[in-house]
């Protein structure tokens, strides 16, 4: 029996450069802040981060209208400490340029396999 895959439940996003305006501005405001919205609507766990602090983040994503899309804001993290190396996570990065192009099904189905409960083969 295979283990279930559960819908992808935490959508990290960076405030600089990838929602507001920075050096690329091939996605259009209003479709990242469309796409965003969606995301939300269909369940997606958002967190915003951003390398100027929580705060920062949410001033971002109040002056956006999109404070209520995310679950919460975060600065961005300069040190990971973890017993699983970032290399065997099951992570998807999605470039910027691309988050536009990107089907919002495919991203909220970032599968992310979950063990088995017990007596289900799970051990």
């Amino acid at each position: 029996m295979t283990a279930p895959v559960v819908p992808c439940s935490a959508i990290y996003l960076d405030a600089e450069d990838t929602l507001v305006s920075g050096a690329d501005t091939r996605i259009p405001p209003e479709r990242m802040v469309a796409r965003i919205r969606e995301l939300a609507r269909r369940g997606g766990g958002l967190y915003l981060w951003s390398r100027h602090g929580a705060e920062h983040a949410r001033k971002v994503a109040a002056g956006l209208g999109l404070e209520d899309c995310f679950r919460a804001f975060l600065p961005k993290p300069e040190v990971l400490i973890d017993a699983e190396a970032l290399e065997d996570w099951s992570i998807s990065e999605i470039p910027a340029v691309a988050f536009g192009s990107v089907r919002l099904e495919d991203i909220l189905r970032t599968p992310r396999v979950l063990p088995l409960p017990l007596g289900e083969g799970g051990g």
